[in-house]
């Protein structure tokens, strides 16, 4: 394997293990609520406040399309919340700045406000007719409807020697990877580089340029090694945050995923 003596000698390098002198430390704040709106208040008073803070970065900064997806025809995920966050954890803004005191930033005090509201956890709910819509274009609260065809399935149970019915539920069972969302993003000229962890280069390259409004031939994605997937990885994560600050600050920006967060 081209990988497997760096591996085994400890000399590979995953997302977390590097990042370019003087980067900024980027964290991203996230809706404590299921579903929530919200509206966000004056950050340049709060940069103010803390010294050391370089940047917030709200959905107003995104230059792009602010959505991206595995599947383009499907892309819907902002890259950062606008008025609204449909899912626990989403990210409404970013903080960049100089590490010790971003790493050390209560996050809860940016003046941000919530408004809960009703939230769908339950498939069968969500398509009842009286539920609210997660997004408006998808009606009924439906993705993609699909046909699936199949021979004679009643002559084919008729014939069967036996016949056993069960119901069986499971949990999520979440992609958990030991490494987490990780890497860095600086300006090479007018190119800006992405180093981090992912599964799929080439699809984040195109969602990159989408996302921040470049031209394809002005973004570079560089795949670290990757402290596994599962298919996890084959999503933008951070790659569009840490690549907004280090294109409009100037400065080399570096994020690494909580467990929670991932």
């Amino acid at each position: 394997r081209l990988d497997g003596v760096p591996k085994v000698d400890g000399t590979e390098k995953f997302g977390a293990d590097e990042r370019p002198q003087g980067a900024l430390l980027v964290r991203a704040i996230r809706s404590p609520h299921h579903r929530a709106g919200f509206a966000i208040g004056n950050l340049d008073d709060f940069r103010e406040r803390h010294p050391g803070i370089v940047a917030i970065f709200t959905a107003a900064d995104i230059p792009g399309r602010n959505a991206f997806g595995f599947i383009p025809a499907f892309a819907e995920q902002p890259a950062l919340a606008e008025r609204e966050v449909r899912f626990r954890g989403e990210a409404v803004a970013i903080v960049a700045g100089e590490p010790a005191i971003v790493e050390a930033l209560d996050l809860a005090e940016l003046p941000i406000t919530w408004s809960k509201l009703p939230p769908l956890l339950d498939p069968a709910e969500a398509e009842m007719p009286s539920v609210p819509l997660v997004h408006e274009t998808r009606a009924g609260n439906l993705l993609v409807r699909g046909l699936v065809q199949l021979g004679d399935a009643a002559a084919a149970l008729a014939s069967c020697a036996f016949k056993v019915s069960r119901r069986i539920e499971t949990s999520f069972v979440e992609h958990a990877y030991i490494e987490p969302e990780a890497g860095y993003a600086r300006m090479e000229g007018e190119t800006l580089v992405v180093r981090a962890c992912t599964q799929t280069p080439h699809l984040d390259h195109d969602d990159i340029a989408v996302v921040l409004g470049m031209p394809r031939h002005r973004v570079r994605v560089i795949p670290t090694a990757t402290g596994g997937g599962f298919g996890g990885k084959l999503d933008l994560s951070l790659q569009p945050l840490i690549g907004l600050v280090a294109l409009k600050t100037g400065r080399p920006a570096y994020m690494v995923y909580s467990r929670p967060e991932s």
